[in-house]
C-alpha cells in the first residue's frame, strides 16, 4: 500500500478555499491510494486558530472561528478526504519532545514553535507507521520555514501545485465607501457608527493613517485584511440594532404622528364652534327677518353699526377657549390662534427631511456592500460547484452578505419611515395654510 502524505496548514487552507490546482493534486494522490493526513496541530489551527502566533493584545474570542464555520470546515476536510493522524501518540512522550527540539541549538535555524510542533508530530507518526521517508505537501515559499526546514526532521517537502493566474476567485474584502461622519442633530445623533466600523476594520481610519505616516500602505493592508469574522458581524448587528432602537424612541418622542399632537387634537373643537357661529351668521332665520325690519327703521348713518351689533348677537355661541358666550369674530380669532399654535408644532416636521437623508446615507452603503458580497458569492457558485467543499470556505461571505443586507434594509426602512412622517407633517401644514387663509377671508367678509 502506498505511503500516506501529510498536508501542512497552508495547503489545507488553500484546498478548503477551493484552489483548483491543489485539489487536483490531492485528487491524484487519493486516486493513487495515498491517504491524506494532517497532524493534530494542523487540524487545531484550522478549526480553532493558532494560539502560538496570534496577537496576544487582541481579545482571544475575536480570533476564534465561530462554531458553525468550524463545523463546516470539518465537513469540508471530510469531503476532501483529509484524515486526522493520531499515530504519533504511540511514540513515547520524551521521544516526541526530543523531536520538537530538533536543530534548536543550530545557529541560523529559526523555526516557529507551531511549525516545530507540526514537524515533530509528522516525524513521530512516520516512525510509528514505519515510514522511512515521509512526505508533506507544503506551500513552497522560501519565507515559509515549513518547506525550508522539513528536511531536518527527515521529511521531504512536496511543493503545492500552483494554479494559473485568475483560476481561483478571490474572496472579497470589505471597506465601506462614502460612509457619512457621525452627526450631533436629533435622531441622527444615535448613529455613532464610525468608531464601531473603524474598530472592525470596515471603515478607513484617516487619523490612524496620518499617525502611522503611511496611509496608502495602511489602507491597502485594510483592504487585504482577513475575511470578516463572526465577531465583526456580531458587533455590526449589535450596534445597528441598538442604534435603531434608540433613534426610533427619540423620533417618536420628538416627531410623533402629527395627528397625536395636543395642539392638533384641539382643532376639531375650535372648528365646530366656529362653524356653528358662521352658520348662525349666514343661515336664513326669523332673527334675520327681525334684523332686516330693525335696519329698515334705522337711520342711514347708523345702519353699519347696528348691523354689526345685531350680527354679533345672532352669531353668539359658547367659546371653545373659555366657555363664554362669544360672537362670531371672537370664536373665529380663537380658531385662527389655535391653528397658528398647531402650525408651530407642525413646522418641526421640516427637520425630518434632513434626518431621513442622513439615515439613508448610512443604510445605502450597508445594503450595497451586502448586495456586492452576495453578487460575488453567486458569481463564484459555478466554480464552487466543481469543488463542493470549497463552498464551506465561502459561506462566511454569504453570511456577511446577509448581515449587511439585513442591517442596510432595516436602516433604509427607518429612513423611509421618517420620510413618510415628514410627508404627513407637510400635508398637515398645507391643510393649516389653506384653512387659515379661508377663515381669515371669511372673517374679513363678515366682520369688516
Amino acid at each position: 500500500m502506498p505511503d500516506p502524505i501529510w498536508l501542512d496548514t497552508n495547503t489545507l487552507i488553500f484546498a478548503l478555499k477551493g484552489d483548483a490546482a491543489i485539489n487536483r493534486q490531492l485528487s491524484e494522490y487519493r486516486t493513487a491510494g495515498r491517504q491524506l493526513l494532517v497532524a493534530p496541530k494542523v487540524r487545531d489551527e484550522i478549526l480553532n486558530g493558532n494560539v502560538l502566533t496570534e496577537d496576544p493584545t487582541v481579545a482571544s474570542w475575536t480570533k476564534r472561528p465561530y462554531p458553525e464555520k468550524a463545523a463546516l470546515t470539518a465537513t469540508g476536510m471530510r469531503k476532501i478526504g483529509v484524515e486526522l493522524d493520531l499515530a504519533g501518540s504511540k511514540i513515547p512522550q520524551p521521544q516526541r519532545i526530543d523531536y520538537y527540539g530538533i536543530a534548536e541549538d543550530v545557529k541560523g535555524v529559526n523555526v516557529e514553535p507551531s511549525d516545530r510542533l507540526v514537524l515533530s508530530q509528522v516525524k513521530a507518526s512516520a516512525q510509528a507507521r514505519g515510514i522511512a521517508n515521509p512526505e508533506m505537501i507544503t506551500d513552497e515559499n522560501k519565507k515559509h520555514a515549513m518547506s525550508i526546514h522539513a528536511s531536518r526532521w527527515g521529511i521531504r517537502s512536496v511543493a503545492t501545485a500552483k494554479p494559473a493566474p485568475g483560476s481561483v476567485p478571490a474572496p472579497p474584502r470589505v471597506i465601506l465607501a462614502d460612509y457619512p461622519s457621525d452627526k450631533n442633530g436629533p435622531v441622527s445623533n444615535k448613529f455613532k457608527d464610525n468608531e464601531v466600523l473603524k474598530k472592525s476594520g470596515l471603515l478607513k481610519d484617516e487619523e490612524q493613517d496620518r499617525k502611522a505616516g503611511n496611509g496608502a500602505a495602511r489602507q491597502a493592508g485594510m483592504a487585504a485584511a482577513k475575511a470578516i469574522t463572526e465577531a465583526i458581524l456580531d458587533a455590526v448587528k449589535k450596534h445597528y440594532t441598538s442604534a435603531l432602537s434608540d433613534a426610533r424612541k427619540e423620533f417618536d418622542t420628538k416627531y410623533p404622528d402629527p395627528r397625536a399632537l395636543n395642539s392638533w387634537k384641539n382643532l376639531p373643537r375650535y372648528k365646530a364652534v366656529y362653524e356653528a357661529s358662521l352658520s348662525k351668521l349666514t343661515a336664513p332665520s326669523k332673527l334675520r327677518v327681525a334684523e332686516a325690519v330693525m335696519l329698515a327703521f334705522t337711520k342711514e348713518s347708523d345702519i353699519e353699526k347696528v348691523k354689526n351689533y345685531l350680527d354679533a348677537q345672532i352669531s353668539k355661541v359658547q367659546s371653545a377657549a373659555d366657555g363664554t358666550v362669544s360672537s362670531y369674530s371672537k370664536v373665529a380669532q380663537e380658531y385662527i390662534d389655535a391653528m397658528i399654535a398647531a402650525y408651530k408644532d407642525v413646522l418641526r416636521g421640516q427637520e425630518l427631511i434632513g434626518i431621513a437623508a442622513d439615515v439613508e446615507k448610512r443604510g445605502s452603503p450597508l445594503k450595497n456592500t451586502g448586495d456586492a458580497l452576495e453578487d460575488t458569492y453567486q458569481k463564484a457558485a459555478p466554480y464552487l460547484a466543481q469543488f463542493p467543499f470549497a463552498e464551506y470556505a465561502w459561506l462566511d461571505i454569504h453570511l456577511a452578505a446577509s448581515v449587511f443586507q439585513e442591517m442596510g434594509e432595516r436602516v433604509l426602512a427607518f429612513s423611509s419611515e421618517i420620510k413618510y412622517r415628514y410627508d404627513a407633517y407637510a400635508k398637515m401644514q398645507k391643510q393649516l395654510d389653506d384653512e387659515i387663509t379661508k377663515i381669515s377671508n371669511e372673517l374679513a367678509k363678515y366682520e369688516p
